[in-house]
């Protein structure tokens, strides 16, 4: 097994649950279904529902069903708030969250058989609202710089173009990994690599969480100068870095563990789930009433 950017083999042999190789799986083995669980050729996956007894990769089903409920629930609280800087776009953030939380649970609970045609597209869509999430994170945090005032047209096409571009481009890039629908991104069981996908759905989610942390806390040095929003949002960046450590550092361990039963992806569901609410708690912590008071000129953000 060798190493390179953009490279799968590690990840769909060794990290069970990882979506991305439902796409790899149609490609080498074309509509040779298998109920093998999601990999390739892996060390250890959850047989699909219904093969030697399994139930399906069940505790992540379950903890996607509850994530569902909580992304609808903070999506109310924050278009429910009265005069707050981006309260519509956070719970567009919060509902796309949600709607990332049912594909999961299709793409990576072993409901469908590998190399199914519904399964791809299942996976490709999740790819793609997973790509365009972190665009809809980012500008809630370009947002709070008030460069742009929240709420209008503009604002909107802001947060809705973007969204659209990243959805069908990673969406259609996924189905011409699986589907070849040209020759561009053809790989080989032995060489599983795509660069575009490994950069839309683990490089750029990575640098705009990384964004978002940076201008929040330029906003709450340069403007609110407190404690708190700080430590939330500190928290908020562990948190999801430790979903992201259970997802892919323990779930073999996990797997391996239960023989199959679970693996760590309900784990970093879990917890990906609880950076939500942190988000929307520090996101609540910055855009009191009193943060409208403020603005941005030139450079830095100046009281009006």
């Amino acid at each position: 097994m060798s190493w390179g950017y953009g490279r799968y083999d590690y990840f769909c042999e060794h990290i069970p649950s990882v979506a991305t190789c439902n796409l790899f799986f149609r490609q080498f083995y074309g509509n040779n279904q298998a109920d093998s669980g999601v990999g390739i050729d892996p060390i250890c996956a959850i047989p699909n529902i219904g093969a030697a007894n399994s139930i399906g990769n069940v505790a992540n089903i379950v903890v996607c069903g509850l994530s569902v409920l909580v992304a609808l629930g903070i999506a109310l609280a924050a278009v429910r708030r009265i005069a707050a800087v981006g309260r519509v776009e956070f719970a567009s953030l919060s509902l796309w969250y949600g709607l990332s939380c049912v594909l999961q649970l299709f793409s990576e609970g072993s409901f469908l058989r590998q190399g199914s045609t519904a399964l791809v597209w299942l996976t490709a869509v999740h790819e793609g609202v997973v790509a365009s999430l972190f665009w809809k994170l980012l500008w809630t945090a370009l947002l709070t710089l008030q460069f742009l005032e929240d709420g209008r047209p503009a604002s909107y096409l802001a947060l809705v173009l973007p969204t659209l571009i990243l959805l069908i481009a990673t969406t259609y890039i996924s189905l011409d990994t699986a589907f070849g629908v040209t020759s561009y991104f053809e790989t080989s069981a032995e060489n599983q690599q795509n660069a575009w996908l490994f950069s839309l759905t683990i490089i750029w989610p990575a640098v705009a969480i990384l964004a978002y942390y940076i201008i929040n806390i330029v906003v709450i040095q340069r403007v609110l100068r407190e404690t708190k929003p700080l430590i939330l949002f500190t928290a908020t960046l562990v948190l999801f870095a430790l979903s992201q450590a259970a997802r892919y550092a323990l779930s073999q361990t996990i797997c391996t563990g239960t023989n199959a039963k679970i693996d760590g992806s309900f784990l970093g569901t879990l917890l990906e789930t609880a950076t939500l609410v942190l988000l929307y708690l520090s996101h609540k912590a910055i855009t009191e009433d009193q943060f409208d008071d403020y603005s941005v000129s030139g450079v830095g953000l100046t009281e009006r």
